[in-house]
């Protein structure tokens, strides 16, 4: 483990014999956990530690406290499980962190943990203005306190919190609660995904395009908007699948799908409708300039 900690390698202790000196032993190494082998799941856990770990190499988390000595105690352990850390002293720089990363192309920040007790805007207040933009399943909060108050807790997840922790706590516990809230939104975006994703291509599917398209195309008839709609069928994908295999003919439901993704507009809503055919949905976009993307569709689609 010194070894691993000297080359910046995170290390996980896995052992057959434990007691309470064997735990302090462990912990003061700075390891990222410990797992026993005494359950037929321990391996399974110890893998889910891996995968989190490696995870979370692409997420970043926002420590917000007025004690600096806490803030650098809570981002240490947040680094040790491989998380990017921003720190704010106080509830109106989190909430400029929190805009400033708002962005397509900003980090991925998934994980605030915030302190109760801070002057001018107290760690509920900040989590009221975040629930106000950032859901929970795009944005897990821990809240923290120092106060034994045991009602604390509630209001915390009352006021939007994902989960809380009384101050101080040990280290293990940490770890396995950042671990279920980041987690947890992980298994959220995989079944919005799977709901709303064609499976093969990676598309909209066609239940979400008309969940979209319907507002879009009723807001386009009310503002007396241009608005076109384009169905788009594969020529001759039936002599494809006869001829190759229904394993090209994925490869080219897949070319065709990447290639109307890459030559659409950020605006547009493009979807599988199902088979060889796709279904896309233009605002704001005039006939002769419908025909000319259509064209270029086409033309690219040819070139597969």
């Amino acid at each position: 483990v010194e070894f691993a900690n000297a080359e910046q390698i995170p290390s996980i202790v896995f052992t057959g014999s434990f007691d309470d000196k064997t735990r302090a032993k462990i912990l003061d190494l700075d390891v990222i956990d410990y797992v026993t082998k005494d359950a037929p799941g321990s391996v399974d856990y110890l893998v889910s530690i891996v995968q989190r770990i490696y995870r979370n190499r692409r997420l970043t988390a926002l420590v917000v406290d007025d004690s600096r000595t806490a803030r650098k105690l809570i981002s240490k352990y947040l680094q040790q499980y491989q998380l990017k850390v921003l720190e704010a002293e106080s509830g109106a720089a989190a909430l400029e962190i929190l805009n400033e990363n708002d962005t397509p192309d900003g980090n991925d920040l998934r994980l605030v943990i915030t302190d109760f007790h801070m002057p001018e805007m107290d760690g509920g207040e900040l989590i009221r203005s975040i629930r106000k933009r950032w859901p929970k399943n795009e944005l897990s909060i821990i809240g923290l306190s120092g106060n034994d108050d045991s009602h604390l807790s509630a209001r915390f997840i009352k006021m939007g919190a994902n989960d809380f922790l009384t101050k101080p706590f040990l280290p293990e516990e940490f770890f396995c609660r950042i671990t279920q809230d980041l987690d947890m939104n992980d298994q959220i975006k995989a079944l919005r995904h799977a709901a709303t994703r064609d499976y093969l291509t990676g598309m909209y599917n066609r239940r979400f395009f008309f969940d979209v398209a319907t507002p879009i195309f009723e807001n386009a008839k009310r503002r007396e908007a241009d608005l076109m709609v384009a169905m788009i069928d594969i020529d001759h994908f039936k002599l494809v699948n006869d001829t190759y295999g229904h394993d090209v003919g994925d490869e080219v439901l897949k070319a065709v799908a990447l290639t109307l993704n890459e030559t659409t507009r950020d605006t547009d809503i493009i979807a599988r409708f199902g088979g060889e055919e796709f279904c896309l949905i233009a605002p704001e976009m005039a006939p002769k300039s419908m025909a000319g993307h259509l064209e270029k569709f086409r033309n690219e689609i040819s070139k597969l």
